[in-house]
Formats: structure tokens, sequence, C-alpha cells
């Protein structure tokens, strides 16, 4: 998460297996220019996706 350094992060979720953000500003369209960029910033750094099992595995 250190590659997220923009002054408007307020906080950082810190917990094993999870990516988490809040960001703040008195410009509605720089939240909205943030969350865009770090929508596709997460995903391409932190998605991660297994299929689930035809059938039961126990």
């Amino acid at each position: 998460m250190s590659a997220y350094q923009s002054p408007e992060i307020v906080l950082r979720v810190n917990r094993h297996h999870h990516a988490g953000l809040i960001v703040a500003s008195s410009n509605p369209d720089r939240i909205d220019a943030l969350l865009d960029d770090y929508l596709q910033c997460f995903a391409a750094d932190f998605y991660a996706y297994h299929p689930t099992p035809d059938k039961p595995t126990s």
C-alpha cells in the first residue's frame, strides 16, 4: 500500500489480506478522480480470483 501516497488519504486499512483507503477532500471532483485512479490500481495490485470447483472438495 506504500504506492498510494495522495495527501487526501486519511486512513489506511491495516489488516492481513485486506486493502483499503479512506480519502477526504473538500473538492468532490478530486475524490472522484482518486476513486477512478485507485479502482484500476487496486484491481491490478490486489485483486485475486479463484474459480469455484464444479464439485465440493469435502
